[in-house]
Parts: C-alpha cells; sequence; structure tokens
C-alpha cells in the first residue's frame, strides 16, 4: 500500500478499513489522504486527476465527521 498518511491511521473508521484491506493478501489498495474539510474546484480537479492516473475497480469512501460547537 502506498500513499497512506499517519493520519488516516489515527482516525478509527479509517484505522478499521486499513487493517481489514490490509488483512487481504490479494487485494491491492490505495489511500487518498488529500481530502479537505470544504472542497474547491481546484481540491475536486486534483482528486479526480488521482484517481484517473490509477486503475481503480472500485471506490470505498470513508467519512469522518467532526462537529465543533460554538458557545456564548
Amino acid at each position: 500500500m502506498s500513499g497512506c498518511s499517519v493520519h488516516a491511521r489515527t482516525l478509527k473508521p479509517s484505522a478499521q478499513a486499513i487493517t481489514a484491506l490490509e488483512s487481504q493478501m490479494d487485494l491491492p489498495f490505495e489511500v487518498y489522504d488529500q481530502v479537505v474539510a470544504e472542497p474547491t474546484e481546484e481540491s475536486w480537479r486534483n482528486a479526480i486527476a488521482w484517481a484517473r492516473r490509477h486503475d481503480f475497480s472500485h471506490f470505498l469512501a470513508l467519512v469522518e465527521s467532526l462537529i465543533l460547537f460554538s458557545l456564548p
């Protein structure tokens, strides 16, 4: 596996998915870890370009959220 950042492994859902993928010896995979919280046209284009450089047959998207509260 290449492209897997240390940050991706610190978030529980991502860590679980990566561990499950790594347990499959005959299942190559890549992790795109350049996602931004508020996507822009440029970040979308970067993600699309990255995906086009690979020969993927499937995609797995993990969404992790953080809720911030602002108290008066």
